[in-house]
């Protein structure tokens, strides 16, 4: 080789001198083709990596950019058959090399996974590259001129950039330490091209397992932002600090089993450290969430025990039956005000209660407290009737500086005080309410007959001490049941009021035979299910003998 043709080898000049090419596939320089010598003066004079492949054995000559793409195979390459040089990739590039060489029809693949032997061990690669024909006049394909352009930096930073897409996607909503781990390795554990083997140490170093791929010991110190890389019995081990606070002798660890494919680079190291810390990003939110349940329960607990406390069993006020139910909400920090009350007034009625303080928090179920004894001692002193209580109750609250609005219903029932006239009619007992911005009692007859005895209900208590307020009668049949209750038991998300009290009403009406306890539960599992606002439920019952 000399002339224009050795000058533009360039650095690579002395290798291009030491080959034998008299005793290679192409022969001596002097011989080469016209279509051999030209299109290699391209491929030399050209800065992207190219390489020629001629005849049969796709005998190689190329650039210096080439000789970079193709690392420790240079210079040994030069002028050797490509399936000697690429014995790695051969069965996935013959293919291709034959269909151009036999049609004559260019191919042009695009971020191409070769993994080649280049740097002392097979190296994970993509190439986007154009195998173009290189033909005589008469159009026999000759050979092939390659043009290829690494891609294996782009194709891996994306690959890595989805991972941690995802990743954050699917930590977002956990709030789990076990379905942290869970999701955790469910989906690193697909990334295997980056991460073939993944295990998260939640309790840190003095939890690590003793496992068949990185043992039971990690390196004693692994610092935040730090990639301890040890090997491991199944090969290289990367150890991870995952960013979270509290104790660092304490800190949980991510190790990782290292694609051997892959360069420990920076760009993989950096891949790892955000890894970790979008776990232990994870982490923190998952203990906050869990210190938050904890301050909720304990929240709940003490709410619950301070409502249950004060709402009692009935006494007997015969001749009427009463049951009553309270049930907490599902959700933790909605423990509220839902209150009932039964009690006989010193002219031997019976006055049954039922009420909703405003708020779902201990300060909402201490209010109810105070609502519910000074109502008791408001009714003792005034007597009937209820809108008369529920007057004085409010401005009680007024004056005693009882700073919350709640609804309340107050039933009367029986011949005692100013209703003494109002007797038994056939038996029934005359019943006689005033509600504070309630809900309407259900008049359930011994029929199945039920219906809401709805009136136009006054303003609530805590709203306008003056308020004037009003009383509804109605007489309660021998076997014949009212209900009252509070919104918790009706009202739900994906359902509105007036949905859930007709959801109620035909409830109760096909129990309408059950005894009064068995009612209340009943109706609690038909329509109550898990309330999302905690719930009262207050039943009366007229005997029948």
């Amino acid at each position: 080789m000399r002339g224009p043709l050795l000058e533009a080898t360039g650095a690579l000049r002395p290798a291009y001198e030491q080959v034998d090419w008299a005793a290679s596939p192409l022969g001596p320089p002097r011989d080469w083709a016209p279509e051999l010598r030209s299109t290699l003066y391209v491929a030399l004079t050209t800065r992207f990596a190219a390489t020629l492949l001629w005849g049969p054995e796709y005998v190689l000559v190329y650039n210096e950019a080439y000789a970079e793409l193709i690392g420790e195979k240079h210079p040994a390459a030069l002028g050797r058959p490509a399936q000697e040089v690429f014995p790695e990739i051969w069965d996935d590039i013959e293919p291709l090399l034959d269909g151009v060489m036999e049609t004559g029809v260019a191919t042009f693949p695009l971020d191409m996974r070769l993994d080649m032997v280049r740097n002392g061990a097979l190296d994970e690669g993509y190439f986007t590259y154009c195998y173009s024909p290189v033909a005589a006049p008469d159009g026999t394909v000759l050979g092939i001129l390659d043009i290829a352009l690494e891609t294996t930096g782009h194709v891996v930073d994306r690959r890595r950039l989805d991972v941690l897409g995802r990743l954050g996607i699917a930590l977002a909503d956990v709030d789990d330490a076990g379905e942290l781990v869970a999701v955790t390795s469910d989906l690193l554990g697909k990334a295997v091209d980056d991460l073939p083997k993944v295990d998260v140490v939640l309790g840190g170093a003095a939890e690590v397992a003793a496992t068949s791929w990185h043992g039971a010991t990690p390196p004693a110190h692994v610092g935040l932002e730090d990639v301890v890389v040890a090997d491991g019995p199944e090969g290289r081990v990367a150890w991870l600090a995952l960013p979270v606070q509290g104790p660092r002798a304490r800190r949980p660890l991510l190790a990782v089993l290292l694609n051997p494919l892959a360069a420990e680079d920076e760009a993989y190291r950096d891949f790892l450290v955000l890894v970790a810390r979008a776990i232990g990003a994870a982490v923190d939110r998952v203990n906050a969430h869990e210190q938050e349940r904890s301050e909720a329960a304990a929240t709940r607990a003490m709410s619950e025990a301070l409502q249950r406390s004060m709402l009692t069993d009935p006494p007997d006020l015969a001749p009427l039956d009463v049951a009553v139910r309270y049930l907490p909400a599902r959700n933790d920090s909605r423990v509220g005000g839902d209150w009932y009350d039964a009690f006989r007034l010193p002219d031997d009625d019976a006055c049954l209660v039922i009420g909703d303080v405003a708020g779902h928090d201990q300060r909402a179920a201490a209010v109810m407290g105070q609502v519910r004894n000074v109502l008791r001692g408001v009714a003792q002193s005034v007597g009937t009737p209820p809108s008369r209580v529920l007057g004085a109750l409010d401005r009680a609250m007024d004056q005693l500086g009882v700073a919350a609005m709640s609804s309340a219903l107050v039933l009367v029932a029986g011949r005692g005080g100013e209703h003494s006239s109002l007797g038994p009619l056939d038996g029934s007992t005359p019943v006689v309410f005033s509600s504070a911005g309630h809900l309407p009692p259900l008049l359930l007859s011994p029929d199945g007959t039920a219906r809401l005895l709805w009136t136009d209900a006054d303003l609530m208590l805590g709203v306008d001490p003056r308020a004037e307020r009003h009383d509804t009668r109605v007489d309660l049949a021998p076997g014949a049941t009212l209900l009252l209750f509070t919104d918790g038991l009706v009202e739900r998300r994906d359902v509105g009021l007036e949905q859930g009290l007709e959801r109620l009403r035909e409830a109760a009406a096909d129990l309408h035979h059950l005894g009064l306890e068995a009612l209340c539960d009943a109706v609690l599992t038909q329509v109550g299910g898990a309330p999302e606002d905690d719930l009262a439920l207050l039943a009366v019952r007229r005997r029948t003998g």
